[in-house]
């Protein structure tokens, strides 16, 4: 009993922390100073970022029993029954409710509207509750097909975005729309060029030029959430249950909602922290840890990529089935010596539907022809595509699915994990000994295009809880493709999912390396971002018709490509044919054995990319990374920037704020410019740098134009592009800049540890390589740019576990260094 009354108190003094002011007698302001709302008791309300209004609510409502009720004036106006309060404590801390009651008679329902604040924390909930239920929602035909829904059937709450007071703060905003969220795009408020509804819209990022964000997004129910400029309220931002939803609360048998939740996070450290704050808090509520890059083998090892815009995608060496085809790529990569870690096997495998509209899988196994000898042949672990099912498929006979209810447009949704797990589990008698290493779920917002009932059903999240059941079974890890951004949060949350495809896909000579907008949102829920394949070498005759439709088979930015695939930290996957890999570019990537060599997390925007550029309402190419050993005596840290149409300068606090008393160094490492119309290519080794500079307080990067900005951007365009790496001045004032040789020079799977030694002028550097690899790291002494590079080669001492890694010791002391294989 003393314990209840304890934890009785303690709430209720930390409800004390709660700002609630009253603003004057119809209003009263709760949050904190850098997130609050201005609540009125007629149910409207501010946001305030910054103690500074930021929006305004608009009327709300909901679409029940045929009819719009709303709080606008007029015969179905929504009234106000009650308002009360309400402290509490969740996985987020000690909160405070607001709660409204509302009711219409002539609609013949009851709704509640609920704020909730969080003591000391810049996090606002609303929520709706169906407190009496509702029936015949739907604000279109439910019967009738329509690929994308774009309006809501409840808002709360909403936002006046269109006539908005010119005397509140200038607002940008950043969203997510799209396959793969390849529509993502930063906006003012408001343009009218919002993409919201069924395709994306969600999360909404609200910013202004001095930092400060606000994330907005659905709290649950994230497939039936949607964020709109809805025409009922006037062009005014809605958030609430897609159209076609037909009913709540057991009006409608696929539904059993109860109430809708959405949340905003704030920072005052950008966008980059506001989405990770916000990804963190859904990440604890669901008790999903990030990815760390170490789940599975794509993520570590060098793979090769058979899927849209490799050359063997549908297509084989002339005269020669798959089989043939890949067991020559394995050969070729290992006789240019860099043995391929496992292939990515796409859609081509198995068997598909030819009825029209349809193409979904019948059989997920191997059909004879392509593997005569079976699948076992390849010898290497596979990661194995999966994309939709076909109502022809068998598999439907034994298995619980929903199918879509327009013929035009066929699809099998399973909603029976044991399915999964099964499917999952007969690979064992098909694929090579070492397995299958990733289940690709590819295709996935094809259910959502073409079943009405993801519309309307607040259950169909079960077909997704099921993947995640079925690959928990067989422990196998998940990639998402070709997602919407509902289902990339979604992913987030399930804890066999790890990566997803970023961007939409990969042709030669398209843009899909200009990702980072929708590698944020990857990031921000804990997955790991895949940059898809690419090719390494310009020129590569008898690819595959399909990509004649950009720049045919020839791509002028193979170093960029190769690049941006490794700094995403997701899967480097090349998809050159058999005889044109560039192997010195894919060398800069990985060991000999290759093992991959990146950063500790993908290269994401610069916060400072979007103030520069607040006013015209872009973002420069300028983005970064960072890597360092887990003993974490140094840091570097990787800047990119591509297509600047004027300079752009980066000072430390730009790029972490612990950084305005360090002395560091900018080391230019690729450079790719264009002259009358021919590339240069410029890159950094161990025998000849760029350039070095001092790089602190007072000697900001300055990263040069490179492009006019009358140029529109064209597909097959040579980008140009520059490439940097910031290396600290930490132990006895040394520098390590690593491998001079590689793209990360400095990284946590090389450089194990950098300890001063047993003088206080020297520095102790340990390394890691496989047996008869050489390493050549490069070193800045004491107060000079001069670099020191060593040479160690990798000889067993000892018998060494698997994977076979060897230590090497670099003693470096005044100006010479030494390789042992020792620590003294």
């Amino acid at each position: 009993r003393s314990y209840i009354t304890f934890a009785m108190q303690r709430l209720w003094l930390l409800s004390l922390l709660f700002i609630a002011v009253h603003c004057a007698s119809n209003s009263t302001r709760y949050g904190t100073d850098l997130l609050s709302l201005i609540v009125n008791d007629d149910g409207s309300f501010e946001l305030q970022v910054d103690n500074k209004t930021w929006l305004e609510s608009y009327h709300y409502g909901l679409h029940c029993g045929g009819e719009w009720t709303t709080t606008k004036p007029g015969p179905n106006q929504l009234h106000l029954d009650a308002q009360d309060y309400a402290n509490g404590l969740d996985n987020w801390g000690p909160y405070r409710d607001v709660h409204f009651y509302w009711s219409s008679k002539s609609v013949g329902t009851s709704w509640d509207t609920i704020f909730r604040f969080y003591a000391n924390q810049p996090i606002v909930s609303f929520t709706q509750v169906f407190s009496s239920g509702c029936g015949n929602m739907s604000v279109v035909n439910s019967d009738t097909y329509e690929e994308g829904i774009l309006e809501v059937s409840t808002a709360f709450p909403t936002f006046k975005v269109k006539g908005r007071d010119p005397s509140l703060p200038r607002l940008n905003y950043l969203t997510f729309s799209g396959d793969n969220l390849s529509g993502s795009k930063i906006g003012r408020v408001w343009d009218d060029q919002f993409p919201g509804g069924s395709h994306g819209g969600i999360p909404i990022v609200f910013y202004d030029d001095s930092n400060h964000a606000v994330v907005l997004s659905p709290l649950d129910n994230y497939l039936q959430s949607i964020f709109v400029q809805s025409e009922v309220f006037d062009g005014q931002l809605a958030c609430g249950l897609q159209g076609k939803m037909a009913g709540v609360r057991g009006f409608d048998p696929w539904s059993h909602l109860v109430g809708v939740s959405y949340v905003m996070v704030a920072s005052d450290k950008g966008i980059r922290d506001a989405l990770r704050v916000w990804g963190d808090h859904k990440l604890g509520l669901y008790g999903k840890e990030r990815a760390t890059g170490d789940e599975n083998l794509t993520l570590k090892k060098l793979g090769y990529a058979t899927d849209n815009g490799a050359y063997y995608y549908y297509n084989t060496e002339p005269g020669k089935n798959y089989e043939e085809t890949l067991l020559g790529v394995d050969m070729y990569f290992k006789d240019s010596g860099i043995p391929l870690g496992y292939f990515q096997l796409d859609s081509w495998w198995y068997s598909k539907s030819n009825a029209t509209g349809d193409g979904g899988c019948l059989l997920w196994e191997p059909m004879p022809h392509i593997f005569p000898h079976g699948m076992k042949v390849l010898n290497k672990p596979v990661w194995l595509h999966a994309r939709y099912f076909s109502p022809l498929s068998p598999y439907r006979e034994k298995y619980r699915f929903v199918e879509s209810d327009s013929p035009a447009h066929p699809c099998l949704l399973p909603l029976d994990s044991q399915f999964y797990q099964d499917i999952m589990n007969r690979t064992k008698d098909f694929v090579p000994r070492q397995g299958m290493i990733l289940f690709e779920q590819d295709w996935m917002s094809t259910p959502l295009r073409r079943m009405n009932i993801t519309h309307r059903d607040s259950s169909v999240g079960s077909w997704l809880s099921a993947l995640n059941t079925g690959a928990s079974k067989v422990n196998i890890s998940l990639q998402l493709d070709t997602a919407f951004p509902s289902e990339i949060i979604v992913g987030g949350m399930m804890d066999r999912a790890v990566q997803g495809s970023s961007g939409r896909d990969y042709q030669p000579g398209n843009s899909q390396w200009d990702d980072g907008l929708s590698d944020m949102l990857f990031d921000a829920v804990g997955l790991i971002p895949w940059k898809d394949t690419f090719w390494t070498t310009e020129k590569q005759p008898g690819c595959p018709a399909r990509y004649s439709s950009c720049n045919g088979c020839y791509e002028p930015n193979t170093e960029l490509q190769t690049l941006l695939a490794l700094l995403s930290t997701g899967p480097v996957t090349p998809g050159d044919s058999i005889g044109r890999a560039n192997f010195s570019l894919l060398i800069r990537t990985c060991m000999v054995d290759g093992t991959l060599l990146k950063p500790d997390g993908p290269i994401l925007p610069l916060n400072k990319a979007f103030i520069e550029s607040f006013d015209v309402v872009e973002w420069p190419r300028v983005l970064v990374t960072a890597a360092g050993p887990e003993q974490a005596t140094v840091k570097w840290y990787y800047v990119f920037a591509a297509k600047l149409t004027k300079s752009f300068t980066i000072h430390p606090q730009d790029i972490d704020s612990t950084l305005t008393s360090q002395r560091m160094v900018a080391v230019t490492m690729v450079v790719v410019s264009v002259q009358d119309g021919t590339k240069a290519v410029n890159m950094t080794s161990s025998a000849r740098v760029i350039s070095i500079e001092p790089f602190d307080v007072g000697h900001p990067l300055v990263i040069p134009r490179m492009s006019d900005p009358s140029n529109s951007s064209q597909c097959g365009d040579i980008v140009p592009f520059a490439y940097y790496m910031i290396a600290t001045r930490q132990v006895n004032e040394w520098v390590v800049l690593g491998e001079l040789d590689k793209f990360v020079p400095g990284n946590r799977f090389r450089i194990v540890s950098v300890s001063p030694g047993s003088d206080k002028n020297d520095v102790l550097v340990v390394v890691v390589g496989t047996l008869q690899e050489s390493v050549t790291l490069s070193l800045l002494p004491p107060e000079s740019l001069d670099v020191i590079s060593i040479t160690c080669h990798f000889l067993p001492v000892s018998i060494v576990p698997p994977p076979h890694y060897f230590t090497v010791f670099i003693h470096c002391q005044d100006r010479s260094c030494r390789c042992t294989t020792h620590a003294k």
